[in-house]
């Protein structure tokens, strides 16, 4: 009913039967979240995702993540998951990490293309970041990282934000930015702000592109080269066929 869990455009739909609009999903992870509020501790969903937004050579409007959420877990214990994984794939050591203080457009003009190698942008701001966790550290900043392969974004994973109070002075934020126009803002989701005053414990979280994953690992440059059926622009109009008459 709440199209949230990202910063994305969504495709609106509407329930015959219960006589209202929906959203196709732009995210799982308000939902896990929730499981683990409820006791589960170690949750992992693999699921379509559907951005009513561009195409290009990284983002097709139906994609594929992975998503887990870990208790008892933060960003620190997520990056060290992937250095554990480094040294096991090709004996290197841990990845670089980046900080900054820049907007997303600047970090992808000046950072993301020096990211060949694989590296973390970490400690984003949290005007960017309204599900992640202030940094224990740095004021203004979250702990959150993105991971970087071959200058495309792979995964994105912080320090869940467990506060409702907080959690819902950040959903009001984007709903100010909501009102002024950016349709990509988050929307004020109730439910999961009261299911944070039941209790998330302290939660790691971590999303994968799979379709990304799939192009790295086949060393393609086009995201429409690891889909069967991606999302294509109509041929140009045709003169319609002549029907054939029986006999001629």
């Amino acid at each position: 009913m709440i199209a949230g869990g990202a910063a994305a455009r969504p495709f609106v739909t509407y329930h015959n039967d219960l006589n209202m609009k929906l959203f196709m999903r732009i995210a799982p992870e308000l939902y896990p979240k929730q499981l683990v509020v409820g006791g589960l501790d170690r949750v992992y969903e693999i699921g379509k995702q559907f951005r009513n937004e561009g195409i290009d050579l990284t983002h097709n409007p139906e994609f594929t993540t992975c998503e887990l959420y870990m208790a008892y877990a933060d960003y620190n214990d997520l990056m060290t998951m992937h250095d554990r994984g480094n040294v096991e794939w090709d004996g290197q050591g841990n990845y670089r990490r980046v900080q900054t203080r820049l907007l997303d457009k600047l970090v992808g003009h000046f950072l993301e293309e020096t990211c060949v190698n694989p590296a973390f942008i970490i400690n984003h701001p949290e005007i960017m970041s309204p599900l992640a966790k202030w940094h224990r550290s740095k004021p203004g900043l979250t702990e959150r990282l993105e991971l970087f392969i071959n200058k495309h974004e792979v995964c994105n994973a912080y320090t869940e934000l467990n506060d409702p109070v907080v959690q819902r002075q950040r959903f009001a934020g984007q709903l100010k930015d909501r009102q002024s126009g950016d349709d990509e803002a988050m929307a004020l989701d109730e439910t999961f702000c009261t299911a944070l005053e039941y209790g998330l414990p302290p939660t790691g979280g971590w999303g994968l592109g799979v379709d990304r994953l799939c192009m790295l690992l086949t060393d393609s440059q086009n995201i429409k080269e690891v889909l069967l059926f991606p999302a294509m622009k109509p041929q140009d109009d045709q003169p319609p066929a002549k029907p054939t008459t029986a006999g001629a």
